[in-house]
């Protein structure tokens, strides 16, 4: 409800202010509809609008939700507004003080951050069971610790919180003698055979690059990744 009060109150207040630049309402009006119907019906349009509300106002989200598009015929009162003028002095006093208010009444706001991240951080194993320790990356510098505990071959996890990170390990070997390391800044695992460490598993540098040039933080993944 707060999106469709928040699309009414920008379709009547958006066509004034682009007027101020474009100096012809029915240019204005129009343009108005054609990119609220865009933002509103595109991924592209919302990704768009995302970006340009971020740049001005900080963190936003601007979702592509076809329905507001019911809301069009808002554009009416822009049209009435713009056949009923006041005189000048009273319009330019009401454009002052209204922008700052009409920027917030065109914002249906709440609070939204990025999704968590994740990544293990070590793994272990006991006579019965595989521990792996898991950093949650709620935002940059700030992260939850969890350990996740299998004890049927990794068919089901049970999860604990910690309090920090404990000391990752840069190599275990299981109970049947598999050994197995970690190459510090690499996404990569080592097995020991006949005597000998041999690639078990890895990402190549190309992959690993372009998986971690992501705008989230992975500094601390390059320098602590762990067994997987």
């Amino acid at each position: 409800m707060t999106g469709k009060l928040s699309d009414v109150a920008g379709l009547i207040v958006a066509p004034p202010l682009l007027n101020l630049a474009l100096r012809r309402p029915w240019v204005s009006i129009l343009l108005t509809g054609v990119l609220f119907t865009l933002v509103k019906s595109t991924s592209l349009g919302a990704e768009t609008a995302s970006q340009a509300w971020t740049l001005l106002w900080g963190p936003s989200r601007v979702l592509a939700d076809p329905t507001d598009l019911l809301t069009l015929p808002a554009l009416y009162a822009a049209w009435w507004i713009w056949k009923h003028p006041d005189p000048r002095a009273v319009r330019l006093a009401r454009v002052v003080v209204a922008i700052p208010v009409a920027v917030v009444a065109v914002a249906a706001t709440g609070q939204w951050s990025p999704p968590s991240t994740y990544s293990a951080h070590a793994v272990d194993t006991t006579t019965d069971a595989i521990v792996v320790t898991v950093r949650e990356s709620e935002r940059p510098g700030f992260s939850n610790w969890w350990i996740y505990t299998s004890r049927d071959k990794g068919g089901s996890w049970s999860r604990m919180a910690v309090a920090g990170p404990p000391v990752a390990r840069t190599s275990a070997c299981s109970p049947a003698g598999h050994c197995y390391r970690i190459v510090p800044g690499r996404l990569k695992v080592e097995e020991l055979k006949d005597g000998r460490w041999v690639t078990a598993w890895e990402v190549s540098p190309g992959d690993q690059d372009e998986q971690l040039s992501n705008p989230v933080d992975h500094g601390w993944l390059r320098s602590n990744v762990a067994i997987r």
